[in-house]
């Protein structure tokens, strides 16, 4: 089991300052391309592959506090999460692009369930109930069409230094 926080603790903007933090803001929309602390989610998988390999991440369940974002999403796709649990969607309410995320999830064989809570009728304890997220067809379709980066390049993006500067500078051009 392995458990994960934004960012790399050692290599992360919150332990080295707000000043610190490699996001290019000129790349607008596509400044988290730049970044090389990844969500929890990517922390936990990048762990994983490092001290078991592929072998071990394939076929697991990942249950995170939020909807994964954009480059999380291709990651659990591409290495083969089957399951997936969160507690909430980044915002209040859900986006149009997380029902998107879903449906690529879904289409790809992961299985997308939100984690929700009601208290019971006595105080002491909670309901937790599990809700799947299921797209419908139309969605699946569009989900089936659309374009998605390889988990593989979101991981380099992560931890090579190198190539995060020559993807950046390909962005800017």
């Amino acid at each position: 089991m392995y458990m994960g926080a934004n960012g790399v603790a050692d290599d992360s903007c919150k332990s080295k300052g707000k000043d610190y933090c490699q996001r290019d803001d000129s790349i607008k929309g596509l400044e988290y391309l730049t970044c090389p602390s990844p969500c929890a989610e990517g922390a936990v998988i990048t762990a994983a592959l490092k001290d078991h390999g592929r072998d071990t991440v394939k076929k697991s369940t990942l249950v995170s506090t939020d909807f994964p974002c954009d480059r999380c999403k291709d990651i659990i796709i591409d290495y083969g999460i089957t399951d997936l649990f969160f507690g909430r969607y980044k915002e209040s309410e859900l986006r149009e692009k997380d029902l998107l995320f879903a449906a690529q999830m879904h289409v790809n064989g992961v299985s997308v369930n939100q984690i929700c809570s009601a208290s019971g009728s006595d105080a002491d304890y909670s309901i937790i109930k599990i809700v799947p997220i299921v797209p419908d067809a139309r969605l699946q379709d569009i989900a089936r069409a659309a374009v998605h980066n390889q988990g593989e390049f979101f991981i380099r993006l992560i931890r090579d230094d190198r190539f995060r500067q020559i993807y950046t500078q390909s962005l800017k051009q």
